[in-house]
């Protein structure tokens, strides 16, 4: 089972560096693939009822951290 979840993680943290792509950004494979983990570890976390707003608030704090738009 951590097999097929590090390939879902793996091919949606693909998809992410796609979509940057699609919008123009350069960012690097590993850096959308590293940002898409942090994201999907800090939702992980209880911080709001229901985890509402936990992956794209912390994808966006990972990558602005890193001076990505």
């Amino acid at each position: 089972m951590g097999l097929a979840a590090f390939g879902t993680w793996m091919i949606e943290g693909y998809t992410l560096y796609l979509c940057f792509a699609a919008l123009g950004l350069h960012v690097p494979f590993v850096m959308a693939i590293c940002g898409y983990c942090f994201s999907r570890l800090i939702a992980n976390l209880p911080l709001s009822p229901g985890g509402i707003g936990e992956m794209e608030a912390s994808s966006a704090l990972f990558f602005a951290t890193y001076g990505y738009p």
